[in-house]
């Protein structure tokens, strides 16, 4: 999974989408700290649905994340009931 994630952005490592489901496949793998990186960077190359992050099971072992939790305030996410640190 990490080598199909690298290759994913080494084709398109601006693409938001692929930034986004890059992070979710490091979630998977326990990398939790890479995910928010892309995550983050998705979010300045314009990924904008904040609904489906909040709800996304993808992502639920980063729900906790001081920076995910960050992340998600920066973006207005409180509209979408998620928890604050």
């Amino acid at each position: 999974a990490r080598d199909w994630a690298d290759r994913a952005l080494a084709m398109d490592s601006d693409e938001p989408s692929v930034l986004y489901n890059v992070a979710c496949t490091y979630v998977s793998v326990g990398e939790k700290d890479k995910a928010i990186d892309c995550m983050e960077k998705a979010m300045r190359q314009g990924f904008g649905h904040i609904d489906w992050m909040v709800n996304d099971p993808d992502l639920e072992s980063l729900r906790d994340h001081p920076r995910f939790k960050a992340l998600m305030r920066s973006v207005g996410a409180e509209r979408f009931n998620l928890a604050q640190a």
